[in-house]
């Protein structure tokens, strides 16, 4: 999968919080996320919040479904955000962003 191919199928699937996105959607996908958000507030003005406001529903989409991938709960999203004022939430994403796929069937 390519940059904007994840692009597409992420905002194709906006607030779908059920299946799995591969390690390639997702990373594209902050990446993506990432440059936006620092080119609008670099720019200044209504863009920024327009932005934000477009990319944060499928952003946590693409979250949720990476946790699946790897056959965590979506429901860790909560807790990691809160520890992610402290940066230990931030380090268990980026853990759990770069692990392989899991094979087996899941439940989420």
């Amino acid at each position: 999968m390519n940059f904007f191919e994840a692009i597409k199928i992420c905002f194709v699937k906006y607030a779908t919080f059920s299946g799995r996105a591969s390690r390639s959607e997702f990373w594209y996908f902050v990446l993506f996320y990432t440059l936006g958000t620092i080119v609008t507030f670099l720019l200044g003005g209504v863009g920024f919040l327009i932005f934000y406001v477009l990319t944060i529903v499928p952003y946590f989409a693409v979250w949720i479904r990476r946790l699946h991938d790897i056959n965590r709960s979506g429901w860790w999203t909560i807790p990691i955000l809160i520890t992610s004022i402290v940066l230990v939430g931030t380090i268990w994403f980026i853990i759990w962003g770069c692990k392989k796929s899991v094979s087996e069937e899941n439940n989420y």
